[in-house]
């Protein structure tokens, strides 16, 4: 791998705030306020108007920065609930809600505004057949346009996924490729996805368009969805057996995605750990049916409950397949949660022979109750040959669902970090991030340094790059800055 600058991750963070009581409401206030502005692709949006409103009235405006961040501090108020508001041309404005209590005094609040574009240009068309729906096994979508001059490689990342498929019937916008919800009968859809990697291509970073570009995506610049190809589910496994024989450990690999993630950006941070690791057997991207909105983590948390059955049947069935050598798996925060009630299963229920080829597990920012995780630990560990789990005390969106859900998360590290025999926790506080702290996972060289450690070799911690370390006479592991 080579040396590259970071950017901002696509996966982004909520506002959760504590109950608002009558018997302070109205009561003056001063607090903190501050945050930042992005796109559908998590990139700050600079130039974008923030107004702070009690009711109809504002109380404040500010503009965001060039990493699309704001504040207000200091700001003089009363107890209520709040709105804030970002406005931005060619942008549908963004309205989170703010519930501004007592303890707040002095404190500051963090929020995150998500823009969305109004002139969304189509860049996939399908090939032929326009008024059917939906795809059929082996219907292709191909890009509507071709570079003649190519500057990109292409990975292909399988998929399976029960999210609905999607409400456009003539055309196939990527966002639009399967929809925020949950397909009616709990059926997998299953496919590939061919994406553009550029030849200049930065470790960890899913290149995307600018601001001011819009959706001008170029294959040759960008991470682009090339083409879809929905596949009935004998030829997806056929296929994926075919693809991972092909490799030296027969292997492949899932990523299972995170709260407020949709479809293609699920397939495009697959894409991107697969080249940035050299893997060179069948990456598999599960895509369970995130709302991909920060108001919907309620939603996405019954949701991702609700895809635990169709997970373990992939993960079933991927280890069933004689061809099959190696089975990795990463989660990334609110993934986890079906991982880890799929690896109990896995556990109780899977042949000695199909839990043998689950190798790497890599539990990535935890979004799961700590005290549940610690109860489930013993069982987990069995289903794998090795589990890792990376945790961070610089974690905004983790400190926020410890303060929504009252006991920490697995994924922090610090005073709560998590240690339990047989599994390698490291915290990975000292490396570069993104401003909330939470893909450091997928745009850390580090971080990715170290999966590619995992992957080639198995090698359990002491591992380049790491130092030893205790809490309460329990060893961890430092990634050392």
């Amino acid at each position: 791998m080579h040396a590259h600058p970071l950017v901002y991750s696509c996966e982004p963070t909520y506002m959760a705030s504590p109950t608002l009581t009558l018997e302070h409401h109205g009561q003056p206030i001063t607090v903190s306020i501050s945050g930042k502005v992005i796109d559908e692709c998590g990139e700050g949006v600079q130039e974008a108007g923030v107004t702070v409103l009690l009711g109809e009235m504002a109380l404040a405006n500010a503009s965001s920065d060039e990493l699309g961040q704001f504040s207000f501090p200091n700001l003089e108020t009363k107890i209520a609930i709040h709105s804030l508001r970002a406005r931005r041309p060619s942008y549908q404005s963004a309205d989170e809600e703010v519930v501004v209590t007592k303890e707040f005094e002095g404190r500051t609040i963090d929020v995150v505004l998500r823009l969305h574009s109004l002139s969304e240009k189509p860049l996939v068309e399908r090939e032929s057949r326009p008024d059917s729906y939906p795809l059929d096994a082996g219907e292709t979508v191909l890009s509507s346009y071709l570079p003649q001059l190519q500057s990109y490689t292409e990975v292909r990342v399988f998929f399976a996924t029960d999210r609905n498929k999607r409400l456009d019937r003539a055309k196939v916008i990527p966002t639009k490729t399967f929809g925020d919800q949950r397909n009616p009968e709990g059926a997998i859809s299953f496919g590939y996805c061919d994406v553009s990697i550029p030849a200049e291509h930065h470790v960890g970073r899913i290149e995307r368009p600018g601001i001011f570009q819009l959706y001008m995506e170029d294959p040759n610049k960008h991470i682009v969805l090339l083409r879809l190809e929905k596949l009935g589910e004998n030829q997806f496994f056929q296929t994926v057996a075919t693809k991972a024989s092909a490799s030296p450990t027969r292997e492949v690999f899932f990523f299972i995605h995170g709260y407020d993630v949709t479809f293609p950006e699920a397939v495009r941070r697959t894409a991107q750990i697969a080249a940035d690791v050299n893997f060179r057997g069948a990456p598999i991207c599960y895509s369970w049916p995130s709302a991909g909105r920060y108001t919907g983590y309620g939603a996405d948390a019954a949701s991702v409950e609700w895809t635990v059955p169709h997970l373990l049947d992939v993960l079933g069935k991927t280890a069933n397949l004689p061809e099959i050598g190696t089975i990795h798996l990463i989660a990334h925060s609110m993934g986890n949660r079906a991982l880890v009630r799929c690896m109990e299963e896995i556990a109780k229920g899977f042949s000695p022979t199909s839990r043998s080829r689950f190798r790497e597990v890599v539990l990535a920012a935890p979004d799961v109750d700590a005290g549940v995780f610690v109860n489930s630990a013993d069982q987990i560990v069995s289903a794998t040959k090795h589990i890792t789990m990376y945790a961070s005390s610089n974690d905004l969106p983790l400190k926020i669902s410890k303060q929504l859900h009252d006991f920490p998360r697995a994924g922090e590290s610090g005073e709560n970090i998590v240690i339990v025999p047989n599994i390698d926790t490291i915290d990975a506080s000292a490396v570069p991030s993104d401003i909330l702290g939470h893909s450091y996972y997928g745009s850390s060289r580090t971080v990715l340094s170290d999966i590619y450690a995992l992957f080639d070799s198995g090698k359990v911690p002491p591992r380049f790059g790491l130092k030893e370390a205790h809490h309460l006479e329990k060893l961890y592991w430092l990634f050392i800055p």
